[in-house]
Parts: structure tokens; C-alpha cells; sequence
């Protein structure tokens, strides 16, 4: 049995054993996966940039054909040289081919390193490398406190930083799920501290992400649940660690598929604590609570439909790898007379989300801070009596759906009743727009501000830019505009784009402190 364990992988990455060129990486830490990997691609070939050296493979696309993996294994260079093969595993199974290649003699002078995400003991791959003598199966898991150590001086040795000792136990805490989300957030800290020479606790806490722990079960169980607030924040550590969306989308579409089969067998007279106890794959214990209110919220039924929805994502996705990574903000309810006022959109009006905000007294108004947010605004004015949407009209060409409760409103700021007032802050768009709700944070005023003033990780400042997307900074004559176009509004809060970036008190202050920080960074 070939498992290797502790300073064994050590040993191995830094000299991996050329009797074992099959190399299998899995385990619930995919950035340390994905960092193993190329250590092992760039000391198997000489330029891992060059197409003939280094093949790239899709574990589901050899599921069809589990033969390519030999084929392309046991190819002779055209210009000779060592050769490698990266085979990133999806959801379909292709063992088969790997067997095959465990059972050659003749395979030489090519390397081939399979990515997985956690397997279980018995899972045909993982049990094929494992008892192969050719092959080699490494796990990779959480780092310990010891890894985290020597991550963190191995990353400020290089920018030759030191970090104040009250810093250390704070930043130890807010990493170590993922190999590649914990190095990155110590290299923005290491470029956020240059030239202090000591990083401080300070510094960890404006600078640093929580990425202590990246599953892909949360995100997938709170979507199921309907915990907006988790997907969110466990969504987000996932693109920081360089996560393939694709990854998501098919443990969504596992999921789904259990849930109906699951919810079948309710229906059938099954109790659900039998459900959730036995059946394969057996659900950890950390994971049943919210699985069960996710059996509660749907039926059979609506499970078929979510699996064709799912469906039809992953294969866009594929057509278009654009569309893998998507903007997902919030949706804000502003209560007011006559009901709410609905800030940006989510994408789907769905029956369960009418219901909610109906329950909340329904809505009176729309408005949209910038087309990236325009969503689903016909779907949700129809549902509630065609309430008008209003949208500035220095952005109404790229209203591609026209619908007939649109209010292309005009000027610096518009009414929508004695508490509730838009205004047009420009930035990323002309017609960009902020809202201000004067009896918000309890009569303090607040302002929900959308991405055109971004609350940064710290919720204690706030940013600009033109495209956060490409990291595109907003010029210093945008910013000004948008800070005259509130700057005489009385408010105490702020609500930004995304789940959990607020800035609870003093935000006027945080506001105006974040331009000047904002423009004097520019200008240098």
C-alpha cells in the first residue's frame, strides 16, 4: 500500500520517486492540492508552458473515454524529453484508465498527476493508487499549527518582514483551510506592510480574510437551505483559493441528485431520520442539520427542476467559461410606507422569495444602483402590481429587457418618498446611483451604497474602482464626484453590495476618511 503520510510527502515532493510516475492529490484542501501539483509539474518537465511537454485533461471528458489517458501516457515526444500529464478530476469516474497505466511496465520518462477534491477510502481511484506499486496516492488536509508556521515565515522571509507577537495568534486563527487562500492572504498582507518592516495586529486585522476553513459542503448545503449569508462568505473563500467554479457547480448538481432521491424516499413513508442516517454517501453528522430543513423546503418535484437548472448551467459554463464565476450580490428591503422598497435585485424571483418579501409587506418600489445589478427588476415588478423601477437614465442603454413599470429618472436625485431618496453618484457608470434612507440605523440616517463605494474586508473604510473584476482603480475626479454627491447627507451606516459588508456606526466619518486615503493612494 502506497500512502504516504507526514514527512513522507515532504520527501517525496522534493525528490518524487521515478517508480511511481502515477501521482494521485486529493483531500478537502484544494489549493493544497493545486499547489502540490505544480510543484510536481514544473520538476517533471523542462518547460511546463509548452504544449508538447505538458498535457492538460478533464477527468469528466475521460470518463468517455478512459483509453485517451493511455494513449496520451504512452505517446513518444516528437523532440524527445520527459513528459507530463495534469488530469484535474470532475464528477464522473475514469479509473479504469488509470488502472490500465498501473498495469504497465513500459511507462517511462512521463509524469501523470491527478487532481481530486476528498475521496473516501473506497473510492476506485483513490484504492487503485493506493495498492499500486507504480503509484502513489497523497492527502491532502487542513494545515496543522506547525504548517501554518513555517507557511507564514516562509512568506514574510521573502519580504523580509517581521510580525509583532500579538499579530501571530490572531493571524494563525484566520488561516489554514486552504493551502492557496491562506499564502494569498499573506501575500497581501506582506504588500500591504512593505517598507514597515513588522507587520501588526493591526495590519492582520484591515488586511486579512478568515480562510480557516474552504469545504465546498457549505456552500452547496446553505444554497440548499437557503442561508444566503454562508454561501456567500464560504463562495467567496473558495474564488479567493482559486476554486473552478465547475468544482461547485457539480457538487450542487450531487447534491441535488441525492435530495431527490432522498425526498422520494419521504414520500415513499421513510422517516427522514433514516434518511439522513443510512443511504450512501453517508451525510457527516456537522451536515444533517441544514440538510434536513433543505428536505422540508423541497419537493420531489422542484429537486427535478433545480437538476435541470443545475444542468444547464454546468454545460453554459463549459460553452462559455466567462459565465463560470458570477456577480451574486444582495438584495436590500427598505420598509417605508406602503411597503418596501427593494435596493438592487437577486437574479431569480422565485415563488419561495415572492412569498418572503410578501410576508414583509410587499414591494412599492424598485431601484437599481448600476446595470451589473439591473437582475430580474420585470419579474419582480410584475409579481407585485407593476411597482415602478427606477433606473437612472443616463444608463438606459443597457436595458436589454424593456418593461413598462421602468422610470428612467433624470438629475442628481429623485425622490421616492420622505425617507427615501436616490442619488446619482456616478463612478463605474454615469448614471451609478446611491440610496439614502433618512430614518435608517434608527434615525441616524443610512446609506446603501451598492459596489460604487465598496466596504472593504475591514468595515471600517470603503473603496472605488472602475472594474473590480479586472482591478481597475476610479480616477481621482470620479472619486471627488462621489463623495460631493453625499456629502451633505446625514447618515450613520452604511450597507454595501455584499453579505456581511456593512459599517455598523461613525460611517460618515469612515466615508470621508476612506477618500482621502483613497486619493492620496492614487496620486503617489
Amino acid at each position: 500500500m502506497v500512502a504516504l503520510r507526514g514527512k513522507e510527502i515532504d520527501s517525496f515532493l522534493a525528490r518524487p520517486d521515478a517508480g511511481r510516475p502515477i501521482i494521485l492529490l486529493y483531500g478537502p484542501d484544494l489549493g493544497l492540492v493545486r499547489e502540490r501539483a505544480d510543484a510536481l509539474m514544473a520538476s517533471a518537465v523542462d518547460d511546463p508552458n509548452d504544449p508538447f511537454s505538458l498535457v492538460r485533461l478533464d477527468g469528466d471528458e475521460l470518463a468517455a473515454e478512459p483509453s485517451r489517458l493511455v494513449d496520451e501516457a504512452m505517446t513518444v515526444p516528437l523532440f524527445g524529453g520527459r513528459r507530463a500529464i495534469r488530469v484535474r478530476a470532475g464528477s464522473r469516474n475514469f479509473a479504469s484508465g488509470v488502472e490500465t497505466l498501473t498495469e504497465t511496465a513500459a511507462l517511462k520518462d512521463c509524469r501523470i498527476v491527478i487532481e481530486a477534491g476528498e475521496l473516501r477510502p473506497e473510492s476506485p481511484l483513490r484504492k487503485i493508487c493506493e495498492r499500486a506499486k507504480n503509484a502513489v496516492a497523497i492527502g491532502c488536509y487542513p494545515d496543522t499549527e506547525r504548517d501554518l508556521t513555517k507557511l507564514i515565515e516562509e512568506e514574510l522571509r521573502v519580504s523580509n518582514l517581521r510580525l509583532a507577537s500579538d499579530a501571530r495568534a490572531v493571524l494563525m486563527s484566520l488561516l489554514g483551510g486552504d493551502r492557496m487562500a491562506s499564502r494569498n492572504e499573506l501575500r497581501k498582507l506582506a504588500l500591504f506592510a512593505h517598507g514597515k518592516g513588522e507587520i501588526t495586529l493591526d495590519d492582520v486585522m484591515t488586511v486579512v480574510s478568515d480562510a480557516s476553513e474552504l469545504k465546498l459542503d457549505p456552500i452547496v448545503d446553505g444554497a440548499f437551505a437557503g442561508n444566503a449569508a454562508l454561501v456567500e462568505s464560504e463562495f467567496t473563500k473558495a474564488m479567493v483559493a482559486g476554486t473552478y467554479p465547475g468544482v461547485i457547480i457539480s457538487a450542487a448538481q450531487r447534491q441535488a441528485a441525492w435530495l431527490h432521491k432522498s425526498a422520494l424516499a419521504i414520500a415513499d413513508g421513510t422517516p427522514a431520520s433514516a434518511v439522513l442516517e443510512g443511504g450512501f454517501p453517508r451525510l457527516h453528522f456537522s451536515r444533517k442539520p441544514m440538510v434536513e430543513i433543505a428536505l422540508r423546503n423541497f419537493t420531489p418535484p422542484r429537486l427535478v427542476t433545480i437538476i435541470d437548472q443545475l444542468a444547464t448551467a454546468a454545460l453554459d459554463m463549459r460553452k462559455q467559461a466567462s459565465l463560470a464565476a458570477v456577480i451574486g450580490q444582495r438584495a436590500l428591503l427598505v420598509p417605508d410606507r406602503g411597503g418596501c422598497v427593494m435596493w438592487d435585485c437577486v437574479p431569480l424571483a422565485t415563488a419561495e422569495a415572492i412569498a418572503h418579501v410578501r410576508s414583509l409587506g410587499g414591494l412599492k418600489a424598485i431601484a437599481i444602483s448600476h446595470p451589473h445589478y439591473y437582475g430580474a427588476v420585470a419579474d419582480w415588478s410584475a409579481a407585485f402590481d407593476d411597482a415602478p423601477v427606477y433606473l437612472h437614465g443616463d444608463d438606459a442603454q443597457w436595458v436589454t429587457r424593456p418593461y413598462r413599470s421602468i422610470v428612467p429618472w433624470q438629475g442628481d436625485s429623485h425622490r421616492i418618498s420622505d425617507d427615501i431618496v436616490l442619488v446619482r453618484a456616478g463612478g463605474h457608470f454615469a448614471g451609478a446611483t446611491m440610496l439614502h434612507w433618512r430614518r435608517g440605523a434608527d434615525g441616524r440616517g443610512a446609506l446603501l451604497t451598492g459596489d460604487i463605494a465598496m466596504v472593504a474586508m475591514d468595515r471600517r473604510s470603503v473603496s472605488f474602482m472602475y472594474s473590480y473584476p479586472n482591478y481597475i482603480p476610479l480616477n481621482a475626479s470620479a472619486v471627488r464626484r462621489v463623495a460631493r454627491a453625499v456629502e451633505l447627507l446625514a447618515y450613520d451606516r452604511i450597507y454595501g453590495a455584499w453579505w456581511g459588508k456593512n459599517i455598523a456606526s461613525d460611517a460618515k466619518a469612515a466615508f470621508d476618511r476612506s477618500v482621502q486615503r483613497y486619493l492620496s493612494a492614487i496620486s503617489d
